[in-house]
């Protein structure tokens, strides 16, 4: 960020678009949500006053505009209109349509569409705001980021929040209830920046949200519009499953609690003395890699030391051999004292580096 002072969303899209790279030069001091996706058919206005206000107060979102078929944005031809801006719910929405319509003519120009009644305008937006140590620093930016939780002070075993009351003791989604309607979904996805793609169900008063993850669900019980608990569960073998609440283990048997556990966290013994030596300086390192003919092809990789990133993709090399020693090369020589953590070394991406590591560097 050119001035981490200026950062004053009251301005953000309202006489000119407002580009995110023009506003933020150090990603590392923000946070950014899922994404989301909004239709808008022949760029009404009306629409996009629509889309502006469902935004939620004092918050700053991250705009990319596509041009999309009318069908699907997945498996149809896209085309971004422009680079990242970012918006608020106060943005002027008649300065985004003129800027969109202005880039979709100069997409039509550039590409050659000429039957655009099959295309469609589709904003992909998450939401962007500072990390907390940040805005603790910053007078202007007044937005809420700590979430509220409802304090409680009861029973574990006798509580209807804990027993299968309320939430039910399986992790079988066909037995929580009804769902919730698609605009309250919208609501708590948006509100409390969800991954669009879990369930919300309705049980009297409360609402159950769950983003479900091969054999483990991560959930959420709201209560007044607030959480009042995060859960996951995790499944052992066929109707037994742990629940994790708080500090408490809950062992689940065939829809009863068998018995739970509390985690009490103990104070260790600490060192007395620092380490003055302690090395820092440390660079992850990753592979990406696809299976052609039954063996697995690096196709990109990059690594990161904390400010600078780097990534290499197999198209701009002869091989992956060339992709990764070139990599390896550069991030050594740009961090030649530092500590590498590369992800899933010992158990697969040491296949693709061991030889290049040997025949081209000493030890």
């Amino acid at each position: 960020m050119k001035n981490i002072k200026n950062f004053d969303l009251t301005g953000f899209t309202k006489d000119n678009i407002t580009f995110l790279s023009d506003q933020i030069e150090n990603k590392k001091l923000f946070k950014i949500g899922y994404y989301h996706f909004f239709k808008i058919p022949q760029l009404e206005l009306e629409t996009l006053k629509d889309f502006l206000q469902i935004l939620d107060f004092n918050k700053a979102y991250v705009v990319l505009p596509i041009l999309a078929t009318v069908d699907s944005i997945n498996d149809g031809p896209i085309l971004s209109l422009s680079k990242q801006i970012l918006v608020t719910r106060d943005s002027d929405p008649i300065t985004i349509s003129n800027f969109l319509l202005k880039q979709i003519e100069i997409a039509c120009m550039s590409y050659g569409i000429e039957e655009l009644e099959k295309y469609t305008v589709v904003l992909k937006f998450r939401p962007i705001s500072m990390r907390e140590e940040i805005v603790s620093q910053i007078p202007k930016i007044a937005f809420e980021i700590k979430e509220t939780n409802v304090k409680r002070n009861i029973s574990l075993m006798n509580s209807k929040f804990y027993n299968g009351t309320v939430l039910p003791l399986t992790m079988n989604l066909e037995l929580y209830g009804d769902k919730l309607n698609k605009l309250l979904s919208a609501y708590y996805i948006l509100k409390f920046d969800l991954n669009p793609a879990g369930n919300f169900f309705k049980k009297d008063e409360f609402i159950i949200y769950i983003n479900a993850s091969g054999f483990k669900h991560e959930g959420i019980l709201f209560k007044d519009k607030a959480i009042f608990y995060k859960f996951e569960d995790v499944l052992v073998e066929g109707s037994n499953f742990l629940r994790t609440i708080d500090n408490y283990t809950i062992f689940i048997d065939n829809f009863n609690i068998s018995h739970f556990e509390k985690l009490t966290i103990n104070k260790f013994i600490t060192s007395t003395k620092t380490n003055t030596k302690l090395n820092t300086n440390i660079v992850t390192f990753d592979i990406e890699t696809y299976v052609k003919d039954g063996k697995f092809i690096p196709f990109a990789c990059g690594w990161y030391d904390g400010e600078f990133l780097k990534t290499y993709y197999l198209t701009d090399f002869k091989n992956s051999y060339e992709m990764l020693l070139l990599a390896l090369t550069e991030m050594l020589d740009f961090n030649p004292d530092a500590r590498v953590y590369i992800h899933n070394f010992s158990n697969f991406d040491y296949m693709f580096l061991i030889k290049i590591l040997f025949e081209n560097f000493i030890f």
